[in-house]
């Protein structure tokens, strides 16, 4: 499993016109080249009448393609590609709808407006870091759940839930590297009563503040 990936938070879209022709850039997070594609079939058949559908997608360095969507070759698949490369995203699809408007935008003008389509994407989906997490859980009396809950602030732990049944159980997301810190200081707080066991990785999503 991968550490960390980049990838978008939700799927959106953003439009802009150059020369009467109309783009919207529709951005989204995928699982894997089957979602991917079943979305962008998806888009092709709500934006039926565009003039060009153009899309690019990457899951990972080994599941990526795109399409000039019609366009003349290399002027807008490649630069939908490119943009996602550029943030350095995973698990991510674009794809830029145009309606033309009679004006030629000639090969440059197409390459530079996808990639523009492709960034508005990017930003209006909002780029995300998912970050690899340990679900582990602490179990321990009531008397430990201050001291737990000040170790656990104190090495930034996210506390995803805390139960209150006939002990305290607190349901907490660490880093892998840090397991064996986390349960050591969960144990100094709890006198050594405490009983740490792990459950699945998951990631966790954390906003990137590059864009």
């Amino acid at each position: 499993m991968l550490k960390s990936y980049k990838t978008l938070q939700n799927m959106a879209q953003d439009e802009f016109i150059v020369e009467k022709s109309k783009f919207i850039g529709h951005g989204f997070p995928v699982s894997s080249k089957e979602e991917a594609l079943a979305q962008i079939e998806s888009l092709q058949k709500k934006y039926w009448n565009a003039s060009h559908n153009a899309w690019a997608y990457i899951v990972d360095s080994n599941s990526q393609r795109f399409s000039d969507g019609g366009e003349p070759q290399g002027t807008a698949g490649i630069p939908i590609l490119e943009a996602l490369k550029k943030e350095q995203l995973t698990h991510t699809a674009v794809v830029v709808t145009r309606y033309f408007g009679g004006v030629k935008l000639g090969a440059g003008g197409l390459t530079r407006a996808y990639a523009k389509g492709a960034r508005i994407a990017v930003l209006a989906g909002r780029v995300i870091t998912r970050v690899l997490h340990l679900t582990c859980f602490a179990e321990a009396a009531y008397p430990f759940l201050n001291p737990i809950q000040k170790e656990l602030a104190r090495l930034n732990i996210i506390i995803h839930h805390i139960q209150y049944t006939e002990k305290v159980r607190f349901v907490i997301l660490v880093a892998p590297e840090q397991e064996k810190n986390v349960t050591a200081a969960i144990m100094e707080a709890s006198s050594g009563s405490a009983v740490v066991t792990k459950g699945e990785f998951q990631y966790v999503d954390m906003p990137d503040e590059s864009l």
